[in-house]
């Protein structure tokens, strides 16, 4: 089987995941097809422990991941959801710098949302706020959509989004609320050279931000949140 550098041009994708024991690691790989993404192939093997000694094998943001999936059941606890994806699906996604996709977003009850941005790099990790309507001057609803009754159980889309610097693995994660979420949107610094609106420069610090404006006593009801990774790199 012949690699090519771009997965644009891949007609197959090989992904997978492991887990780590204290005997060794459990990797599972599956083949897929680049458009349709039905998988072709599975195969599963062992790796003892020695065989990657001196690497790094666990994941390099654990206490984000956790933080992230956390307070699960108070999501589940209400009956509004969220969703999001891109024009390519939502799982295994890797794009190039200059790359666009369009993101998509579904509520099934009508609400408001906004999205952060979570990216991960070697020694530059941020987190920022999406421009949603980036053409609105008014701060708060150039990064709040508001989902209406018409548009409930239908995906949205949010437009195309250029993929550009900084690159890693990034996390969108959408949250939504019954309510206008104008007064519960984290405080931003404008960055002048990449003229994102950061939260903090730790992904975990923008996290807890973001969670303890939503546990606030001035937001009524539920909120519900989403999130989609992927991963990108220089072309």
């Amino acid at each position: 089987m012949k690699a090519v550098l771009s997965p644009d041009r891949a007609n197959y994708w090989l992904h997978g995941n492991y887990v780590v024991g204290d005997q060794g690691a459990e990797i599972t790989l599956h083949l897929s097809k680049a458009q349709s993404h039905s998988i072709e192939l599975t195969r599963s093997t062992f790796l003892v422990a020695a065989a990657y000694a001196g690497l790094q094998a666990e994941p390099s943001q654990p206490v984000f991941d956790e933080l992230l999936r956390e307070d699960v059941d108070v999501w589940l606890a209400s009956d509004f959801r969220v969703s999001i994806k891109t024009d390519r699906g939502r799982e295994q996604l890797h794009f190039s710098e200059g790359d666009s996709f369009e993101l998509q977003i579904k509520l099934n009850k009508p609400g408001y949302c906004y999205i952060v941005g979570h990216t991960f790099m070697t020694d530059e990790p941020l987190s920022y706020l999406v421009e949603i309507s980036p053409s609105i001057q008014n701060s708060p609803k150039r990064f709040i959509r508001h989902a209406t009754v018409v548009e409930t159980g239908e995906w949205i889309n949010l437009g195309r989004f250029a993929v550009q610097p900084p690159l890693g693995r990034e996390t969108l994660q959408l949250i939504a609320a019954r309510e206008n979420l104008s007064q519960f949107l984290p405080d931003t610094n404008q960055d002048l050279e990449t003229q994102l609106y950061i939260i903090d420069s730790d992904p975990v610090v923008a996290l807890e931000k973001t969670r303890s404006l939503l546990k606030s006593n001035q937001l009524k009801g539920y909120s519900a949140e989403a999130e989609l990774t992927y991963t990108t790199w220089p072309r």
